[in-house]
């Protein structure tokens, strides 16, 4: 190596030595500037541990000797230094290699005892699909588990109603009555008369059959609500296109919970004809399996033009004690339909009610158009959901007390906003709402009672849809039994209370 020096021994400066006038510092010679220097040529012999060898010129102020060994120790550190970082590098490459290696044992582990399940050879896509495979079984395995639990609950469900009526059986006829009368005072039967049977049902009649009698306290029993919480849905347990087929995608079917006297089995539809939005009639069918086959139906005519007033505006129907409730066309109102008389009265909601598209129910992907009103009956009767601008779209929910005409009764604000909703219905006073999960899916996430004031929004209760939307959706204390109607088809669900 071979290096040319320029070394110094002092301090090179401008400032040199010499006198200093009193007022102009003295003036720097060359002398001053550049001192003398002595060449130096030395040739180090090589080093003994790695045979480096070093030669040069240097200039210096005074000679200078070969500097071996400083160079000899700068080198073999050097030398240390690239040689521990080659190991360094080499072992890393190793470590790399060797999980690799590992990585491909156990894929190849994994992937051997199912190759029969692949269609290639072992690769990432057989991996794939396995896993998928075992996350398919696991979820078959938990679907079981939880349909064996709805199984034991809905035996659960069973036994107690055979032992309510046992119980209620028991009784004389004058001793169910003063059993009625009990909770009649509290507010907790709901008729025609105060604790009097049923409009169409005489009197004497209940008398003569325990039976009728008691399950007429049954069905009339409000307060709190002997079935508890709902917890599961099951199902469908129907499903079919009606006598229309695909032409109308939506309407609304069920059963009256409080039926006229052989009319227990008669199940009702509505279709609406006009823009997907208006009916002018509805119709009937003697049993299920009649409205599932499409024959022998009855029709009703509200008006004879449609739309015209007081007929059918919107998808959500009932029927209550053979009337049937809906929305009045192109007004905020509740309209009543008498099915004998064939007569219409109606009751007007508060000022400035939604109606007319403003408020429907809907999910991210649309609305389901003049769902403004919503109508469900239960234990106690009809009630109607709607909202108003002053309630910020929030959720309203009044009692529809039965006459001609109607009247609304106890009226409750909830902080549902009414458009995250796709449908609601009331079972035991408790509202419940759903919302859209997917096109497979629907939830149940959100519950109000009426009675306590008490709002959930952690609801989990999820339910199996055959296609992507549900247009109404209603449930019927009789039969325990939730009405869908979803894309032209009708659907009718379990329901499990706890």
């Amino acid at each position: 190596m071979l290096v040319v020096g320029f070394f110094p021994l002092k301090g090179l400066g401008w400032g040199g030595g010499g006198a200093r006038g009193p007022h102009l510092p003295r003036k720097k010679t060359f002398s001053d500037r550049f001192p003398s220097y002595t060449v130096s040529v030395f040739n180090c012999p090589p080093c003994p541990s790695n045979g480096a060898h070093l030669s040069g010129i240097a200039f210096t102020l005074s000679p200078v000797s070969c500097p071996v060994e400083q160079f000899c120790k700068l080198n073999v550190q050097k030398s240390f230094i690239y040689f521990s970082s080659i190991v360094v590098i080499i072992i890393i490459i190793i470590i790399i290699i060797i999980i690799i290696i590992i990585i491909v044992i156990m894929m190849i582990g994994l992937c051997l005892p199912h190759y029969t399940s692949c269609s290639t050879p072992p690769t990432e896509n057989c991996i794939i699909y396995i896993y998928i495979e075992r996350e398919r079984e696991r979820e078959r395995e938990r679907e079981s588990e939880r349909e064996r639990e709805r199984e034991r609950e809905r035996e659960r469900e069973r036994e107690r109603v055979r032992t309510d009526h046992t119980s209620m059986l028991s009784l004389t006829c004058p001793q169910a009555a003063r059993h009625a009368g009990r909770h009649a005072g509290a507010g907790g039967l709901r008729s025609d008369a105060g604790g009097d049977p049923p409009a169409g049902q005489p009197a004497n009649e209940a008398r003569a059959d325990p039976m009728r009698a008691a399950v007429t306290i049954l069905l009339y029993y409000v307060g709190p609500c002997p079935l508890g919480q709902l917890v599961d849905v099951s199902g469908p347990r129907t499903y079919t296109l009606t006598q229309y087929g695909t032409s109308y995608s939506f309407g609304a079917w069920g059963k009256d919970p409080n039926p006229a006297p052989g009319k227990e089995n008669t199940h009702w539809l509505v279709v609406l004809t006009s823009s997907n939005a208006f009916s002018n009639f509805v119709r009937e069918y003697s049993t299920l399996s009649t409205i599932v086959v499409g024959v022998a139906p009855t029709d009703t005519t509200i008006a004879s033009s449609n739309p015209t007033t007081n007929t059918i505006q919107g998808i959500n129907v009932v029927m209550y004690g053979n009337a049937l409730y809906y929305g009045c066309y192109n007004t905020p109102a509740v309209c009543r339909f008498n099915m004998t008389a064939r007569t219409i009265s109606n009751v007007a909601l508060p000022q400035n009610t939604g109606f007319n598209n403003k408020f429907p129910f809907g999910h991210l992907e649309g609305t389901y158009v003049y769902s403004d009103l919503d109508f469900a009956t239960d234990e106690s009767g009809v009630w109607v959901v709607y909202t108003s601008p002053e309630n910020f779209g929030n959720v309203i929910i009044s009692e529809v007390l039965e006459g001609s005409p109607p009247a609304l009764g106890r009226t409750w604000n909830t902080s549902l906003h009414k458009r995250m909703v796709t449908n609601t219905f009331i079972a035991c006073g408790v509202l419940y709402a759903t919302r859209f999960v997917n096109k497979e899916t629907e939830q149940i996430f959100y519950s109000f009672d009426t009675q306590s004031g008490v709002e959930r929004y952690n609801l989990k209760i999820f339910f199996k849809k055959m296609l992507t939307n549900i247009q109404s959706l209603n449930y019927n204390p009789r039969d325990r039994m939730l009405y869908a109607f979803s894309d032209a088809y009708i659907l009718s669900y379990g329901t499990v209370f706890q």
